[in-house]
């Protein structure tokens, strides 16, 4: 059986099926079909397929199941595309298993020769964890982490540096 994965093609944005469902695949053999960099709303970014697939089969598949991925007003310029998503999982944590989950985003697609190689989304990962019962501080603490994360990125370096006052660091 072919590898259940949402395609890593333009496709996804131009194909008048953009709604996706994903399981485990049986095998590793389809590590070409990832993107070589996945920035992930959750767990930052992986680089190398052979991290992004181990960040799907720990994160992803160690921590849920049932998916489904709906892609909403895509546009392409170029070799990027764009789209806002509807994304759903059920838990399978087990302090919060059996909860289903529903989130929105933007995601941005970098393309090459068709195929996607560099994925980047955002979203309120809060909306996310409060669905699944997570305590405040636990928000709080991703969320602390997470805005860390973003102020360490050389664009957002750059764009405080032109800013003038404190920048709460």
């Amino acid at each position: 059986m072919a590898p259940r994965w949402p395609p890593c093609s333009a496709m996804l944005l131009t194909t008048s099926r953009r709604s996706f469902s994903f399981r485990r695949p049986h095998s590793r053999h389809h590590l070409h079909h990832l993107p070589r960099v996945y920035h992930d709303g959750f767990y930052g970014a992986f680089r190398g397929r052979a991290a992004i697939a181990e960040m799907l089969e720990e994160h992803f598949w160690g921590a849920a199941k049932d998916f489904k991925w709906d892609m909403l007003d895509p546009a392409m310029a170029g070799q990027v595309g764009y789209a806002r998503f509807l994304f759903s999982y059920m838990s399978t944590l087990p302090e919060f298993e059996g909860q289903r989950v529903i989130f929105d985003g933007m995601a941005c697609f970098h393309f090459e020769n068709g195929l996607i190689t560099e994925y980047f989304e955002i979203f309120e990962a809060a909306v996310a964890q409060a669905q699944i019962g997570f305590a405040a501080e636990r928000i709080a603490k991703f969320a602390a982490r997470k805005a860390r994360r973003l102020r360490d990125t050389a664009p957002a370096a750059a764009h405080l540096s032109a800013v003038q006052g404190p920048t709460h660091d």
